[in-house]
């Protein structure tokens, strides 16, 4: 079910890690300015086993995944921009369904963004994103449009304050979210993230290359299926959210590796026709998921 894609994304990253030498990872280490001329090779893949519905004899399994690779370059010592480009897979395998039988989603991936330090303490990321289907060549009804602006500010020593603005627009839904929160490092060793709905976390650093902690995962993802569908061009809407326990190895800037496994709390999945309307919606019992990701950078 997802062997392809494991096949295509994991194994050439780990393939392009080994060529990547110990002097590579100092000069990284031991560079003041944060920008210059980098490639950041992202990619993840979470898998949720099956889960009953509340209300009806059925069930369903989810899974996604995304590879991205972005080159970013610094215009002055302020300033850097980013583009990119990547692919996402989206897996929906719902048991009885009665308005469609597309289960597999691919969309291609499009990014620009620019990181600024110009401002006291301060780091602010921004960057627009478009989630395009790969089988209807960039129709804007199949089309996914994602606009962040994030800001770090450092408190203190221990303390950053996050801020922001996250939306998402397509396929008949406007999103806003605000960013909003604080991580906080009373020690080496403790590390703790309420940074709404981004990340919240504690973890423990037993060292420089380890940690590992508890941590709450918000999954939401939307698509559309195809004109011959029982409701053609129907829309759906997943999501859930759940906790988990995370393993990560960052032994150098330009390498880390997390793992993931936990259970779903709740959640749900909600489908609408061609203009938006909804025409089902069910709720979805707990179930396991597990997952990892894999930063490089060259």
């Amino acid at each position: 079910m997802f062997r392809k894609f494991l096949s295509c994304l994991l194994i050439p990253s780990i393939i392009a890690c080994s060529f990547l030498s110990a002097d590579s990872f100092r000069d990284r280490e031991e560079e003041d300015n944060p920008f210059g001329r980098h490639f950041f090779w992202d990619n993840e893949f979470y898998y949720y086993q099956d889960a009953d519905f509340t209300d009806i004899a059925d069930s369903i399994r989810y899974y996604e995944g995304r590879s991205e690779l972005r080159y970013q370059f610094g215009i002055d010592p302020e300033h850097a921009i980013y583009i990119g480009g990547g692919y996402e897979l989206i897996g929906l395998k719902w048991l009885a369904n009665p308005h469609f039988s597309d289960d597999r989603f691919e969309r291609f991936i499009a990014t620009v963004g620019l990181v600024s330090v110009c401002f006291t303490d301060w780091v602010w990321k921004s960057r627009i994103s478009l989630y395009s289907d790969l089988d209807e060549a960039f129709r804007h009804r199949y089309n996914l449009y994602e606009g962040m602006a994030w800001g770090t500010y450092d408190w203190n020593h221990r303390t950053n304050v996050h801020i922001g603005l996250l939306a998402r627009i397509g396929m008949h839904q406007e999103d806003i979210y605000p960013i909003l929160g604080f991580d906080y490092r009373p020690t080496q060793c403790w590390e703790f993230s309420v940074i709404f709905p981004m990340d919240t976390s504690i973890m423990y650093h037993p060292n420089e290359d380890w940690s590992m902690g508890v941590a709450i995962r918000y999954a939401k993802t939307r698509a559309r299926v195809g004109a011959l569908e029982t409701v053609p061009n129907a829309i759906f809407e997943y999501m859930n959210y759940g906790g988990e326990l995370r393993l990560n190895f960052h032994p150098h800037p330009a390498f880390k590796l997390s793992l993931v496994g936990g259970s779903t709390i709740s959640g749900e999945i909600e489908v609408f026709d061609a203009t938006g309307n909804t025409i089902d919606k069910q709720d979805i019992d707990p179930s396991i998921y597990f997952g990892g990701s894999l930063d490089l950078i060259y």
